[in-house]
């Protein structure tokens, strides 16, 4: 199965490489939170790939407006200490953050990541854009 993804990661080397490890799925990758807005706007996306570290919004703050007003389940990618996201995370009460991923990341595991992701919402939760 394929997945339309949404990968928002503003290291340019980094996004090119998630790219090509998430493939086959449709991957829609912006390099900022604005961008990631207007996308899912525009259209359904299955997960979203978000980073931490992002800008005018930090990922944190992102993943809940992703999840909370999009019904999108996200995955936030980190390369800094995984236990102190996963607290901000708790903090924020993010019930769609599925998982906290430290990169750099194997292929098995993003792919694992982004099954469970995908699969643990049901499709007729999300809301669609009118």
């Amino acid at each position: 199965m394929t997945y339309r993804i949404l990968l928002v990661e503003r290291d340019r080397l980094l996004r090119a490489a998630l790219v090509r490890m998430l493939k086959p799925n449709v991957v829609v990758e912006v390099s900022e939170a604005n961008d990631a807005l207007r996308q899912v706007a525009m259209g359904r996306f299955d997960v979203a790939l978000v980073a931490v570290r992002l800008w005018p919004l930090d990922g944190a703050r992102l993943a809940a407006d992703l999840q909370r007003v999009h019904g999108v389940p996200v995955l936030v990618t980190t390369g800094t200490a995984v236990s102190e996201i996963r607290e901000l995370v708790e903090d924020l009460s993010l019930r769609n953050v599925v998982d906290v991923l430290a990169m750099p990341i194997s292929q098995r595991a993003l792919n694992r990541a982004i099954i469970r992701a995908a699969e643990e919402t049901c499709p007729g939760e999300r809301s669609m854009p009118t």
